[in-house]
């Protein structure tokens, strides 16, 4: 199936490449890195965007991939894995019909790409493969392969780090250690060594009229989720 969802979601990529991915919107940051980092590889420092700002507090990863191999290439490629990743996950958690939630990961990722935000499309597939590989094994070498897939998605995007954080968080108020360290301690660490070397600050506060949305989905998320997944659907685990 997530070679079925990969085949599906091409051509919508495909399109997007060619007749929507005009440098508008979000899309016009992810040209704006590239470019710098094309011109000037030697430069940590981007005094044109923002009145100057660091780099690789934006992102240590993205903005070299995306100079060497193009912003369109890199967002098709990295909304493809995520897709694949997605289902790939669904499939390892043994989800009982897992063609409608795939589905919707897929269409999901391809938004979020179709919105410009190429650094959080990379990291978030780095991030799912995180996760797939942290469900494929409990061998030591698989955690290792874990705790450097989320390194690296923190290094990607900081805000996939975050969301990696969260899903760690789960799994120690599920006492699974290992697993949640495998998640934590990388995008922790290596997004607070980026912010001390690299330090930036500024605002874009929410409005409390927009508070709802997120709230809303998960609420839904919460119903929608099956009743074994308690790490979704409860803040505290069930007693063994």
């Amino acid at each position: 199936m997530p070679l079925v969802m990969s085949a599906v979601a091409l051509p919508f990529y495909g399109v997007w490449a060619k007749s929507l991915a005009t440098g508008g919107g979000d899309l016009a940051a992810q040209f704006a890195w590239a470019q710098f980092m094309a011109r000037h590889p030697g430069s940590a420092y981007n005094l044109s965007w923002y009145g100057g700002m660091h780099i690789f507090n934006y992102s240590v990863l993205a903005p070299v991939v995306m100079a060497l191999f193009g912003v369109r290439t890199v967002s098709v490629a990295a909304g493809l894995a995520g897709t694949w990743a997605m289902a790939a996950l669904l499939v390892r958690a043994q989800v009982r019909r897992p063609l409608w939630p795939a589905l919707l990961g897929a269409v999901t990722l391809w938004c979020n790409v179709a919105s410009g935000r190429t650094t959080f499309a990379l990291g978030a597939a780095v991030a799912l493969l995180a996760l797939l590989m942290l469900l494929t094994s409990d061998c030591c070498a698989a955690r290792a392969v874990c705790a450097v897939l989320a390194g690296l998605s923190a290094f990607a995007s900081p805000v996939a780090g975050v969301f990696l954080v969260v899903a760690g968080a789960a799994f120690l108020l599920d006492r699974q250690w290992v697993k949640a360290a495998s998640l934590i301690v990388p995008p922790v660490m290596l997004t607070g060594a980026v912010t001390l070397v690299f330090p930036f600050h500024g605002e874009q506060p929410m409005p409390m009229a927009k508070l709802w949305m997120p709230l809303a989905v998960c609420a839904a998320l919460w119903w929608a989720a099956p009743q074994g997944w308690h790490l979704v659907r409860s803040p505290t685990p069930p007693e063994s």
